[in-house]
C-alpha cells in the first residue's frame, strides 16, 4: 500500500531552481514576454510550481497481526533525505520580544513534531502554507488555492478598494488586495493564534499581519513576505523571497489525512498508527 501527498506544511526545499535547469537553448520563463489582463494588469492566473514548494513523496505501509500499521518512506526514493534536509535552521529567524524568547526557546526544546497540528492534518494558516499553487485572477478578485495535508485551502481577495471585513479569526486570516504599479499586495489580518508562522515552533499572536507580494515577471512570479506582529516580535519578519514558476501540471486534491498515521517519525520514518 502506498500513500501519496505532498508534505506535511512543510516547504521542503528543491535541488535546484527550475529556470536554472532548462534544457540546452531553452528559454528561460523570465525571459518571456509577461502576459497581461484586459485592463492591463500582470496576469496572475495559472498553476505555479515553487522553487522553495512543497515535493511530492511517497509512504509504504504494512499492517501488522495486532492491528498496528507501520509506516515507511519508500527506501527506492531519496525522500527521508530531502525531507531531513528540509528542517536547515532558518538564516533569518523572527526576531521577538526578549519578554518571549524564552517561550520560543521552551518550544524548541521539546519534540517539534509533537507539538506541531500540522502533524496531525491541522491546517498549516498563513503565511506557513506557502505560496498558491493556484491563481485565478479576475479585474475585482483573485482566488488562491493550496494543497496540505490538511486539505485543500483556498483564499479569496478582494482587489475593490474593500476594507478589511470584521469576522472571526481564521487560520489564513482575512486579505484584501491592491496593486502598487506591477506588484499585487495582499494584506492579512485576523489569524487564530494556534498555527505557526515557520516550523521551528515560531508561533504569533492574535496581532499577526501577513503581507504578501506578487511580481509576475515572463512566466515567474517573485513571491515575497513580511510578517508584522507586534504582539510579540521586535521587528518585521522578512521570509525568503520564493520564485514561482508557471506549470501545466493539474492541482491534484490531496489523499485523505488521518491523523494517527500523519505523524512520521524524522529520525526513523516509521510510525506506528497506535502513537507509540
Amino acid at each position: 500500500m502506498k500513500i501519496r501527498t505532498r508534505g506535511f506544511g512543510i516547504a521542503l526545499a528543491t535541488s535546484c531552481l527550475s529556470w536554472l535547469c532548462l534544457p540546452a537553448g531553452a528559454q528561460s520563463p523570465t525571459s518571456q514576454p509577461t502576459p497581461k489582463t484586459p485592463d492591463g494588469r500582470p496576469d496572475l492566473t495559472g498553476i505555479w510550481f515553487s522553487t522553495g514548494g512543497t515535493l511530492p513523496f511517497e509512504f509504504d505501509t504494512k499492517k501488522s497481526a495486532d492491528g498496528s500499521i507501520a509506516t515507511t518512506f519508500r527506501k527506492d526514493s531519496n525522500t527521508m533525505q530531502v525531507f531531513k534536509s528540509s528542517f536547515m535552521p532558518y538564516a533569518n529567524p523572527p526576531q521577538y520580544k526578549p519578554e518571549f524568547q524564552a517561550r520560543l526557546k521552551e518550544i524548541q526544546a521539546g519534540n517539534l513534531n509533537r507539538q506541531d497540528n500540522t502533524f496531525v492534518c491541522g491546517q498549516a494558516g498563513l503565511p506557513r502554507v506557502g505560496p498558491p499553487e493556484q491563481i485565478s485572477q479576475t479585474a475585482g478578485q483573485v482566488v488562491f488555492l493550496n494543497t496540505d495535508l490538511a486539505g485543500m485551502a483556498f483564499r479569496v481577495v478582494p482587489l475593490d478598494g474593500r476594507p478589511h471585513r470584521d469576522t472571526d479569526p481564521s487560520f489564513y486570516g482575512v486579505g484584501v488586495g491592491h496593486w502598487e504599479g506591477d506588484t499585487l499586495v495582499v494584506d492579512s489580518r485576523n489569524f487564530v493564534t494556534d498555527t505557526w508562522m515557520g516550523e521551528e515552533g515560531f508561533f504569533h499572536s492574535e496581532q499577526m499581519r501577513v503581507i504578501e507580494r506578487f511580481r509576475r515577471v515572463g512566466d515567474t512570479i517573485e513571491y515575497n513576505v513580511t510578517v508584522e506582529d507586534p504582539g510579540v516580535l521586535a521587528q518585521p519578519w522578512v521570509k525568503p523571497a520564493r520564485i514561482l514558476t508557471k506549470s501545466d501540471r493539474p492541482l491534484e486534491e490531496p489523499y485523505p489525512c488521518d491523523p494517527q498515521v500523519a505523524r512520521v517519525s524524522f529520525d526513523t520514518g516509521r510510525h506506528d498508527q497506535r502513537g507509540k
